[in-house]
């Protein structure tokens, strides 16, 4: 017998039956008391074998939220739809602003269709959109939006060496032959252009007070 048991004979069921309340009552609470782990008396604190509160868990949608906050992808990003960022008038005022020589006055009318880009983890990348305009006058063609995280943007400059560009969002610059600009948050780039560059930027300045 090891030192930390406790030994309990065996109860005889005749004999116990001829006992009085009081003896059956002082009985069971000898048999509770010696049913306790070692070291803990009557009334104190221990646990009962077998019955320790089992450890504590985080709940999967606790556990989801803590991985997104840490990744920093995915945040924020709920609710914005870029197929309704961009609207005709921005068409018209990036042509003002780029081709203005060819275009004196423009009209637009758009087509949109969601997609997805290649421009880091598709779990940042639920709120592309490519816009097909068409000008009346105006210049024709396309361009898909992206609109992304912080931290996605942050990784941008991975992919090419940033040309900064001035007084747009918090910080904006071309990556490659993509201008994009960071606000907040949020982000945003012009991942594919059938038009230049000042198009494209000027697209993004229009876009940027209501990002």
């Amino acid at each position: 017998m090891h030192p930390a048991e406790t030994y309990v004979p065996p109860v005889n069921p005749t004999r116990w039956l001829r006992t009085s309340p009081q003896q059956r009552q002082a009985g069971w609470l000898l048999l509770t008391c010696t049913g306790l782990i070692a070291g803990a008396g009557c009334g104190g604190s221990a646990t009962r074998a077998g019955n320790a509160p089992p450890p504590a868990t985080t709940s999967s949608a606790s556990a989801t939220a803590d991985a997104t906050a840490s990744s920093g992808t995915g945040a924020g990003l709920a609710g914005v739809d870029s197929c309704t960022l961009l609207t005709p008038a921005d068409f018209t005022a990036a042509t003002a602003a780029v081709l203005a020589s060819q275009y004196p006055s423009s009209t637009y009318t758009l087509r949109t269709v969601p997609t997805k880009t290649d421009v880091g983890p598709a779990v940042d990348q639920h709120s592309a959109c490519t816009y097909h305009f068409t000008g009346s006058p105006g210049t024709t063609g396309e361009i898909t939006l992206d609109v992304m995280t912080a931290a996605e943007y942050k990784t941008l400059g991975t992919y090419d060496t940033p040309k900064m560009i001035s007084n747009l969002g918090d910080e904006a610059a071309v990556f490659g032959t993509r201008p994009a600009f960071l606000k907040g948050s949020h982000a945003a780039l012009i991942a594919n252009s059938s038009g230049s560059i000042a198009f494209a930027t000027a697209l993004l300045r229009s876009l940027a007070p209501h990002l």
